[in-house]
């Protein structure tokens, strides 16, 4: 999933989340998290 905000966008995957590439494509979704910096690659980093 892409989330996007006037900075920008980021990528979201992960099972652990209950996510389904392609099934929840368009699926609103909440995300609350530490935003980090790896390899010049921003994630979110969530406790689960």
């Amino acid at each position: 999933m892409v989330i996007r905000d006037a900075t920008g966008s980021i990528y979201v995957n992960g099972s652990s989340l209950g996510l389904r590439y392609p099934a929840n494509v368009g699926t609103k979704i909440t995300v609350e998290g530490t935003v980090r910096l790896k390899n010049g690659l921003a994630y979110i980093e969530i406790a689960v």
